[in-house]
């Protein structure tokens, strides 16, 4: 049994490789040629047993890809081995072979960041080799390690930059360092880390997002929601002051809103609680902090409408029997 082993077609760009086994000489016949091949990185533990494929010239043929070793670079070992027709393996000879490969780089800068507790990851000069099928930045606040990690898909814009708008409400609203990367994920689906950064957040200004939800016609409600709650020293109270345009702050009322399992607050706010106001409803929002203070977040508005409150029912009564005392009533 002999053959010869050869290494052709390493390519850089992709970190493959062809391992070709010709001058293949077996007397009892060959059933199928077995090259197992695994890299040099601990040991054998990406070790697979490929079966060449025949070629018009008698030689047989396998390509090999570092994506399916661990993506592992450097020194790989090909073994050839030949299967005789009685179904017996016998060891040929064997070769080491450098793979390199061309790793995708990028430039990740930092942007926006202000003080109001977000910042932007833009990711430029990208360079991939087997193409972008998306940019992912993992980023993590470095109060309690990585506790609050989150992996943010960037958006490609239109100047060919990827960007990504991190928030501390997203990261249970810690202060302080952020740290975060930018991995590359190619046409091969393959997930290769680029680079990091370090980045201080800080957040001045208490925050707070208002929505206005299940708004009612008929019965004149509706419900406020108010999230991302967030001020750096912390919030005691939520409380949110509403009153309709029509003559002035006349039926203003201070409602303190509700906290809910998932962190947001709530309030239901009723009309008939307004002197059955109809129309703009004007919306506030305060905090009281934990240092007693009261300070403004925001405002919003919504219009209210009350069909039933202009539902009015008229009773009619006719054919009164004074004398057999009935009489008949209809609406």
């Amino acid at each position: 049994m002999s053959g010869t082993i050869s290494i052709v077609n390493n390519n850089p760009t992709l970190g493959s490789f062809d391992v070709v086994i010709s001058n293949v000489k077996a007397p009892n016949g060959v059933e199928t040629v077995s090259v197992p091949i695994w890299s040099e990185i601990n040991g054998q533990d990406d070790i697979i047993w490929y079966k060449a494929t025949r070629q018009a010239d008698g030689s047989y043929r396998v390509t090999i890809k570092a994506t399916d070793h661990k993506n592992s670079l450097g020194n790989y070992r090909a073994d050839a081995y030949i299967v005789d027709d009685s179904n017996k393996r016998f060891y040929i000879t064997e070769k080491v072979v450098e793979v390199t490969q061309t790793r995708p780089s990028a430039s990740l800068v930092i942007e926006n960041n202000a003080d109001l507790g977000t910042f932007d990851a833009v990711i430029r000069n990208i360079v991939a080799p087997n193409g972008v099928m998306e940019v992912l930045v993992p980023s993590w606040s470095l109060v309690n390690r990585q506790d609050d990690l989150v992996w943010h898909k960037a958006s490609h814009q239109s100047d060919g930059c990827y960007r990504v708008t991190i928030k501390t409400s997203e990261h249970k609203n810690s202060l302080g360092n952020y740290r975060a990367d930018v991995y590359i994920v190619d046409n091969a689906n393959q997930r290769h880390y680029v680079t990091e950064t370090i980045v201080d957040v800080k957040h001045n200004k208490p925050v707070g997002a208002i929505s206005v939800v299940n708004n009612n016609k008929d019965t004149g409600t509706f419900d406020v929601i108010i999230s991302d709650v967030y001020s750096s020293k912390g919030v005691r109270t939520v409380q949110v002051p509403i009153w309709s345009e029509k003559d002035g702050q006349d039926d203003i009322r201070w409602y303190e809103a509700t906290r809910q399992a998932n962190g947001t607050y709530t309030v239901n706010v009723q009309a008939t609680s307004h002197k059955n106001s109809i129309g703009l409803y004007n919306i506030h929002l305060y905090y009281i902090l934990n240092d007693g203070s009261r300070v403004g977040v925001g405002g919003t508005t919504t219009t209210v409408e009350f069909r039933n409150a202009k539902t009015k029912t008229q009773t009619y009564i006719t054919n009164v029997n004074s004398e057999a005392g009935s009489f008949y009533s209809s609406s």
